[in-house]
């Protein structure tokens, strides 16, 4: 069935950018973490 099949395909791709997304923030997170560290360091 087209309809289920599109539903499907949608779920996916939501979760894949969501996952991604979430991925990006979290490794923005941690550099600008990371680049604080350093500044209390010098």
């Amino acid at each position: 069935p087209p309809v289920e099949w599109g539903t499907v395909q949608s779920l996916i791709g939501a979760t894949a950018v969501a996952s991604v997304g979430g991925t990006y923030v979290w490794v923005k997170r941690k550099r600008e973490e990371t680049d604080l560290e350093v500044v209390r360091e010098w």
